[in-house]
């Protein structure tokens, strides 16, 4: 009985509420204003965010390409090291060659060798 007394009182309480229509519309009306201002103030805000967030990924692409550049950068200091190496290893390599080719160049002598050998078969001829 007491729970029947209570949901009655609620329902009269409700029914007075909604027994002023004028009220409950302009109560209405009044929580429609309030939640278009926070839409439209939402609005606002995502848009700055949206301006913040483009502005950030420039500046992240530019970061980027600086980076790339200075590994570009570092990894061309590395390859020209290699090639100064390289350039100044092939430069001893053949003052080596021409050092062990002057020391056992024998052309000079076989070329006089062989000139010396013919004057001796001319001779020969010669006196025979």
């Amino acid at each position: 009985l007491e729970q029947i007394d209570e949901k009655s009182a609620q329902l009269r309480s409700e029914k007075e509420e909604h027994a002023n229509v004028g009220d409950v519309r302009e109560k209405a009306e009044a929580a429609r204003e309030k939640l278009e201002a926070m839409s439209n103030e939402l609005a606002g805000r995502r848009e700055v965010l949206r301006v913040l967030v483009a502005e950030k990924a420039v500046k992240l692409q530019a970061k980027k390409a600086q980076l790339q550049e200075n590994n570009l950068q570092i990894a061309l200091e590395t390859m020209e090291q290699k090639l100064r190496q390289t350039t100044g290893a092939a430069y001893a390599t053949s003052e080596f060659i021409k050092t062990k080719e002057s020391e056992t160049n024998y052309k000079g002598l076989t070329m006089a060798i062989g000139t010396f050998a013919e004057e001796l078969n001319t001779l020969n001829k010669t006196r025979y």
